[in-house]
């Protein structure tokens, strides 16, 4: 007779398992072979995630370049379309201003900056007085409105606004109106405040920006441009 010690050790090593081992083998397989499916699948459902992602960019950025924007992305496109109109306006009115027809003093902040960067400027003579200088503002304002506004035009019509609400002498025209409209306001107040409040150059001549990007906006959106 056995003893329970001797029972358990002989159980041991005679035990058998439930399965046999290629039945073993191959649970274990297909268990491997679902957890990868599993990894794979969830993997493919992250690049899909990512795809339409990319997709939904793509019909954005495609929809926010059309003329049929949404008003706040059309005022947006308005406003960078504004800013590449405002740098050839503030090219063309500094480089008149500093080489043909001086009208910058030794104290603007333009003349401070490009001193720091190492550049000279010729300025203003000390006797020329505010009223000499506010008339030589408007000229030099005049002169890079010219140019400005024609690029202003290109942008508009090709990236911001929609044409057809008149013919294209009719639109060319009202958009030149507007823009001399603006203009006069905007220099308007730059010469006021140049002659009587003895702003800079410089800071006067960006409110004259701001006031005419204003206005611009809303001409050429209602009365211009079909929207």
């Amino acid at each position: 007779m056995l003893n329970k010690g001797s029972r358990t050790f002989c159980s041991l090593i005679f035990w058998e398992p439930p399965v046999s081992l290629p039945s073993f083998l191959f649970l274990h397989s297909a268990l491997l072979f679902l957890h990868y499916s599993f990894r794979i699948a969830l993997a493919s459902r992250h690049v899909l995630c990512y795809h339409q992602k990319i997709m939904d960019i793509a019909a954005f950025v495609k929809k926010f370049n059309s003329h049929d924007a949404h008003p706040f992305f059309q005022f947006v496109k308005y406003g960078i379309a504004g800013v590449g109109a405002t740098f050839v306006q503030l090219v063309v009115f500094y480089v008149m201003a500093s080489l043909v027809i001086h009208a910058l003093t030794a104290d603007d902040a333009f003349v401070i900056v490009l001193g720091k960067l190492g550049f000279t400027v010729r300025t203003l003579e000390p006797d020329i007085t505010d009223a000499a200088r506010s008339n030589r503002t408007a000229i030099n304002n005049l002169v890079a409105f010219v140019f400005s506004n024609f690029a202003a035009y290109l942008l508009n019509i090709v990236w911001v606004f929609r044409r057809g609400r008149h013919g294209f002498w009719k639109e060319l025209g009202l958009f030149y109106l507007g823009s001399a409209g603006s203009f006069l306001i905007g220099t308007g107040v730059a010469w006021l405040l140049v002659r009587f409040a003895g702003m800079q150059t410089t800071y006067a001549i960006l409110i004259n920006i701001v006031i005419s990007v204003i206005i611009n906006f809303f001409f050429r959106k209602f009365l211009v441009f079909k929207g």
